[in-house]
């Protein structure tokens, strides 16, 4: 389930250039969820971006600041696909 936001924004140097907002709670269904133990928690409801790297940070804004997950492997990538139903839009897909 998502919120509905989508940013698309210039790629800084590790070339992200698409992130989508979703509920914590959606991402914390992957078996693996970890988050770091040095912020603050956040509640389920809280709003968390996924680049189109499939790293996850808590602000599009600074994305280098509060990574929450930064550990891509296949079983991350099927469920971002299959169960988060992320996908770049067509546009950045064709560019």
């Amino acid at each position: 389930m998502t919120d509905g936001t989508d940013t698309a924004r210039p790629a800084p140097a590790a070339e992200r250039q698409y992130c989508r907002a979703y509920r914590l709670a959606d991402l914390r269904r992957f078996p693996g969820w970890q988050e770091p133990a040095d912020r603050a928690p956040l509640t389920d409801d809280s709003v968390v971006h996924l680049w189109d790297d499939l790293t996850v940070v808590a602000s599009p804004v600074d994305p280098s600041e509060g990574v929450l997950w930064d550990t891509v492997d296949g079983a991350w990538e099927r469920f971002c696909r299959e169960d988060l139903n992320f996908d770049l839009p067509e546009d950045l897909n064709n560019g």
